[in-house]
Protein backbone atom coordinates (compact mmCIF):
# COMPACT_ATOMS: atom_id res chain seq x y z
CA UNK A 1 0.00 0.00 0.00
CA UNK A 2 1.08 3.59 -1.01
CA UNK A 3 2.32 5.79 2.04
CA UNK A 4 0.51 8.66 2.40
CA UNK A 5 2.54 12.10 1.67
CA UNK A 6 1.51 14.75 3.70
CA UNK A 7 2.15 18.36 3.06
CA UNK A 8 5.20 20.51 4.44
CA UNK A 9 4.41 21.60 7.46
CA UNK A 10 6.12 25.21 7.90
CA UNK A 11 7.02 27.60 10.27
CA UNK A 12 5.21 31.18 9.60
CA UNK A 13 5.47 34.41 11.40
CA UNK A 14 2.97 36.65 10.97
CA UNK A 15 3.84 40.55 11.22
CA UNK A 16 2.73 43.63 11.83
CA UNK A 17 2.65 46.58 13.53
CA UNK A 18 -0.49 45.40 16.47
CA UNK A 19 -1.31 41.84 16.88
CA UNK A 20 -4.01 40.67 19.27
CA UNK A 21 -5.99 43.99 19.17
CA UNK A 22 -9.83 44.88 18.42
CA UNK A 23 -8.59 46.26 15.01
CA UNK A 24 -9.61 45.10 11.28
CA UNK A 25 -6.21 43.62 10.65
CA UNK A 26 -5.68 41.92 14.23
CA UNK A 27 -8.91 40.27 13.34
CA UNK A 28 -8.38 39.34 9.77
CA UNK A 29 -4.67 37.67 11.07
CA UNK A 30 -6.06 35.81 13.84
CA UNK A 31 -8.23 33.88 11.19
CA UNK A 32 -4.94 33.05 9.43
CA UNK A 33 -3.23 31.60 12.27
CA UNK A 34 -6.25 29.56 13.17
CA UNK A 35 -6.07 28.46 9.44
CA UNK A 36 -2.24 27.91 9.62
CA UNK A 37 -2.37 26.06 12.90
CA UNK A 38 -5.14 23.91 11.84
CA UNK A 39 -2.67 22.85 8.50
CA UNK A 40 -0.21 21.72 11.15
CA UNK A 41 2.00 25.04 10.53
CA UNK A 42 3.89 26.23 13.35
CA UNK A 43 3.31 30.18 13.64
CA UNK A 44 5.22 32.68 15.34
CA UNK A 45 3.86 36.17 15.95
CA UNK A 46 6.02 39.61 15.23
CA UNK A 47 4.45 43.23 16.55
CA UNK A 48 5.46 46.39 17.77
CA UNK A 49 2.60 46.21 20.10
CA UNK A 50 0.29 43.28 22.00
CA UNK A 51 -3.41 44.09 22.30
CA UNK A 52 -3.30 41.11 24.78
CA UNK A 53 -0.33 38.56 25.93
CA UNK A 54 0.33 35.70 23.02
CA UNK A 55 -0.07 32.07 23.92
CA UNK A 56 2.13 31.49 20.61
CA UNK A 57 5.57 32.24 20.32
CA UNK A 58 6.32 35.70 19.55
CA UNK A 59 8.49 38.90 19.22
CA UNK A 60 7.73 42.23 20.40
CA UNK A 61 9.82 45.02 18.40
CA UNK A 62 8.75 48.35 19.92
CA UNK A 63 10.46 49.81 17.01
CA UNK A 64 7.38 48.55 14.84
CA UNK A 65 4.40 49.85 16.63
CA UNK A 66 2.93 52.86 15.23
CA UNK A 67 3.67 54.93 18.67
CA UNK A 68 7.15 54.52 18.76
CA UNK A 69 8.30 58.83 17.63
CA UNK A 70 10.12 57.25 14.33
CA UNK A 71 7.11 55.69 12.80
CA UNK A 72 4.74 58.60 14.14
CA UNK A 73 7.07 61.15 12.50
CA UNK A 74 7.46 58.79 8.89
CA UNK A 75 3.38 59.09 8.88
CA UNK A 76 3.21 62.63 10.22
CA UNK A 77 5.28 63.62 7.02
CA UNK A 78 4.10 61.23 4.58
CA UNK A 79 0.46 61.91 5.33
CA UNK A 80 -0.55 64.61 6.87
CA UNK A 81 1.36 67.56 4.95
CA UNK A 82 2.28 68.51 1.35
CA UNK A 83 6.03 67.99 1.19
CA UNK A 84 9.21 69.15 -0.79
CA UNK A 85 11.40 67.31 -2.63
CA UNK A 86 14.43 67.80 -0.12
CA UNK A 87 11.61 66.64 2.77
CA UNK A 88 11.20 63.61 0.15
CA UNK A 89 14.25 62.30 0.44
CA UNK A 90 14.33 62.79 4.64
CA UNK A 91 11.33 60.75 4.50
CA UNK A 92 12.96 58.03 2.51
CA UNK A 93 16.19 57.89 4.71
CA UNK A 94 13.70 57.72 7.86
CA UNK A 95 11.50 54.91 6.14
CA UNK A 96 15.20 52.86 5.16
Amino acid sequence: MPKLKLPLRKRIAVIHSQLLSIDGVSLEAEKWIKVYRQLGHRVYLIAGKFGSEPKLPHLLVPEMALEHPTIASIKKMAFEAPISGQEVDALQELIH
